[in-house]
């Protein structure tokens, strides 16, 4: 087990909390997280299945795409996984008595989290200087799209 892994499980449960309350804060949580995996699902659905032909073409689109997959993943592991260990003490012990002895899980999700959380940003930063270069220089943009429309033929 890696040491990350083992600062993270090493926390005490603390039972002071209220169960009730804690569980109350994870569904109005959910109640805003689980709309956002939907809609983020279906504009994925959109971008690389339905209309692919159409957006794969145009370069924003791909970046937007990723952008999309990781918030997507991210939403995702927060749902099923972060909100629940933080809002339902009840499962506390037993979670951590179970990661404690399972590896594999912790050893997955925590650098998969770190590395999407990385990864948003410098999207963001492609998706910035693909729009800039399309208002900039739209001329040899669009050249630029041909280029690569010529290149895959």
């Amino acid at each position: 087990m890696s040491s990350s892994s083992v600062f993270v499980l090493d926390r005490k449960c603390d039972a002071n909390y209220d169960s009730n309350v804690e569980n109350l804060k994870y569904l109005a949580q959910f109640a805003y997280l689980a709309p956002s995996a939907v809609l983020q699902a279906r504009i994925l659905w959109i971008l690389f299945w339905k209309c692919r032909k159409y957006y794969l073409k145009h370069s924003f689109y791909i970046f937007f795409g990723m952008d999309c997959w990781t918030g997507f993943i991210l939403v995702i592991l927060d749902i099923f996984f972060s909100r629940i260990f933080q809002y339902f003490p009840q499962f506390c012990i037993p979670l951590t008595t179970y990661f404690k002895s399972n590896s594999g899980f912790s050893s997955i999700y925590y650098p998969l989290q770190n590395y999407l959380h990385s990864a948003q940003p410098i999207i963001q930063i492609f998706l910035t200087t693909n729009r800039m270069s399309c208002v900039l220089w739209p001329i040899k943009y669009s050249d630029v799209g041909l280029k690569s429309r010529i290149l895959k033929a």
